[in-house]
């Protein structure tokens, strides 16, 4: 894992322009959106997090994704938002997961965030996640520490409350997407197929190497 992940955070950040968000493919978006940043809270809540996993689903063409052959549920409705939404829903009954809803309104297509580093709001993560200062000396540690969807969402205090709100384009600085200066070298990201789909549902589709993070991540 490349550590300049935090060593080349220089606090200066900029909205993620709307336009690149509503482009297409997924996949390409999806791409772009490895390393870009994940703001939440204000104040002493405030947490900033780098985006290190990323998975994409190409809408209702893509037999995994929530929208595959045209669904539309009360749950799902949000993905034919246009790109910029965020789509947050509850997994198992237990774990919250955010996507980042891309493309055009219609569509469907969104990315969901897996995996982050903390850059910002340590301490206030470390309380949510019931880990004490020793458990953060090791970088590998604090990844682990919010590798994983449901680890995201914990870490960053995002609920069902998100769901449905804009991440970039309004003003906003307690929910926001948002970048700075660090790119992730494209030869440095590794694509793998998406964790835990449902063969049954999803066929070959599972197979789709549409997961990405930076090589040696964790």
């Amino acid at each position: 894992m490349r550590l300049d992940v935090w060593e080349s955070y220089k606090g200066t950040l900029e909205p993620i322009p709307v336009e690149m968000l509503q482009r297409e493919p997924v996949v390409d978006v999806a791409l772009e959106l490895l390393g870009g940043i994940l703001v939440s809270g204000e104040g002493s809540e405030r947490v900033v997090a780098r985006i290190l996993e990323i998975e994409a689903y190409a809408g209702t063409g893509d037999r995994s994704c929530h929208a595959a052959n045209g669904r539309r549920t009360p749950r799902n409705e949000v993905m034919y938002a246009a790109g910029g939404t965020a789509y947050v829903y509850v997994c198992y009954g237990i774990h919250h997961l955010m996507n980042i809803v891309t493309n055009q309104e219609g569509t469907a297509d969104a990315a969901l965030i897996r995996g982050v580093a903390i850059i910002e709001g340590l301490d206030t993560v470390a309380a949510r996640m019931k880990r004490t200062q020793k458990d953060l000396e090791s970088p590998k540690k604090r990844l682990q520490m919010t590798s994983g969807p449901g680890k995201v969402t914990k870490s960053l205090g995002i609920t069902m409350q998100h769901n449905r709100r804009p991440l970039v384009g309004v003003g906003s600085s307690d929910f926001q997407l948002m970048r700075d200066e660090f790119v992730v070298d494209p030869s440095q990201i590794e694509a793998s197929p998406r964790v835990g789909l449902n063969y049954k549902e999803a066929g070959d589709d599972i197979y789709f190497p549409w997961r990405f993070t930076p090589k040696g991540y964790l």
